[in-house]
């Protein structure tokens, strides 16, 4: 069963950041703002792990994206080499706009199969869910679990 759903999560995941990227927002830069999107500001170190690029990647990504007005980046006034990094208004705007695209999509696919295979769907979102759960505990930080693709 891993060896047939392994390949459906990786089309699955290519699929939605392709629409990202339709709407203007790279895959890294997709990531980065899932991880902001809770609202905390994050350490540089921290979104390059979440985002799983290099630290100097990483900024020069919030370089593109505070360009946008998306993100601010402030250096921590307990240790001034820490850079912190905050999502504005208009970077949540962004992931508001992301996440009703993606929807949008998957809605709209999931409509175009037989109502079988619609309630086979919906059938599996509790296992489906358990098993992120179960995969997200052993490998991702908090900061990546909350991320969007």
């Amino acid at each position: 069963m891993a060896e047939a759903l392994r390949p459906l999560l990786t089309s699955l995941v290519l699929v939605l950041r392709k629409e990202n990227a339709r709407n203007g927002v790279p895959s890294a830069q997709a990531i980065a703002l899932g991880i902001l999107a809770d609202g905390h500001s994050r350490r540089m170190s921290e979104l390059a792990e979440g985002a799983q690029v290099t630290q100097p990647s990483m900024s020069v990504l919030v370089d593109r994206m505070e360009r946008q007005g998306w993100v601010i980046r402030q250096v921590d006034q307990r240790d001034r080499r820490v850079v912190n990094v905050t999502m504005t208004p208009a970077g949540m705007a962004v992931v508001g706009r992301l996440r009703v695209a993606r929807l949008e999509l998957l809605s709209s696919r999931i409509e175009m199969l037989p109502i079988e295979e619609q309630q086979q769907l919906a059938g599996a979102l509790p296992a489906l869910t358990d098993l992120v759960g179960l995969l997200g505990s052993a490998t991702l930080s908090p900061a990546t679990a909350t991320a969007t693709p």
